[in-house]
């Protein structure tokens, strides 16, 4: 099996759920339109009252049950299927690169049902209070007691949904930092407990080029690597004998925090980091990648 779709997932995954994030925001802006039109205003301005103050609580519960019935959670819940998807294509590429060894085991399920939960706790409801409802119950109070005009209101909120041309709603903000890294770091923890259960010890360094690659990865992709020369990159070494600059004083741009000699076979070039260790038989292996490891004496 082809490890390409592999590869793809790592990046086509995350850009559907951003996908169903952008549509979430842009529908609930006519809510948010017809939510503030509940308090009361005059002269065009927000009235400073206990009874707008109190409508605040119903007006974001307005917005979060349109958030939470919407495209949003049919995202999460696409998201969250691509988890068995992904297991599956690999226990596939696994089973025929290493036919004699491969077999398929419960704490791999295990592994996967832990990562989706993860995932998932970090964009769901907390993601929700943090990222969407908090931000938003700040500003309508604060245009409340300030006697915002009702466009200022909507031209603020909209901000925090959606964003403008200076920054992302504060939803898409978050998910993207999380949803990319939560699939690519488990697709690569899944496949390493897999080559630790059978042995693996060569890899090949999998993925495209996208026009912000970082250094670290650009002078390693479509190359085979030793387990033990990965494990020297995750301790802030440089492996000898294929001219590589990273990492430059132990650490490279975009390095994730708690980078080992064990975490990289997860994290590997760090945030949004794309990229899959691929496990390869020996066989597969070319003599001169086989002489460069002997050399740096890491393999007899």
């Amino acid at each position: 099996m082809s490890i390409k779709k592999i590869e793809g997932n790592l990046e086509s995954v995350a850009d559907q759920l951003e996908k169903a994030v952008a549509k979430a925001q842009e529908d609930l802006i006519p809510v948010l339109i017809k939510a503030l039109q509940t308090l009361d205003y005059s002269g065009g301005k927000v009235v400073l009252s206990n009874a707008n103050l109190i409508k605040t609580s119903g007006i974001i519960e307005t917005l979060r049950e349109a958030l939470e019935s919407g495209v949003y959670l049919e995202g999460l819940r696409d998201y969250s299927k691509s988890f068995p998807i992904q297991a599956d294509l690999i226990n596939t590429y696994y089973a025929s690169q290493f036919a004699e060894r491969f077999a398929e085991k419960q704490v791999f399920n295990t592994v996967v049902a832990q990562a989706q939960k993860q995932a998932l706790d970090a964009l769901r409801a907390s993601a929700i209070d943090q990222f969407f409802e908090e931000p938003m119950r700040d500003l309508i109070q604060k245009s409340i007691t300030t006697g915002e005009s009702y466009e200022q209101m909507v031209k603020q909120l909209s901000d925090v949904v959606v964003g403008n041309a200076e920054r992302e709603g504060k939803l898409m903000h978050h998910v993207k930092q999380v949803a990319r890294d939560a699939f690519s770091n488990y697709s690569r923890s899944y496949s390493d407990v897999i080559n630790n259960d059978i042995g693996v010890e060569w890899y090949g360094y999998d993925g495209g080029r996208v026009t912000d690659t970082r250094e670290f990865c650009e002078e390693r992709i479509g190359k085979i690597w030793h387990r033990k020369e990965i494990e020297m990159w995750g301790r802030g070494e440089i492996s000898e004998g294929a001219g590589l600059k990273f990492p430059k004083g132990g650490k490279w741009q975009g390095m994730a925090q708690g980078t080992s000699d064990t975490t990289i076979f997860s994290y590997l070039g760090g945030y949004n980091c794309i990229h899959y260790l691929g496990g390869l038989s020996e066989s597969l292996v070319p003599s001169n990648v086989i002489d460069r490891v002997k050399a740096q004496g890491l393999i007899e």
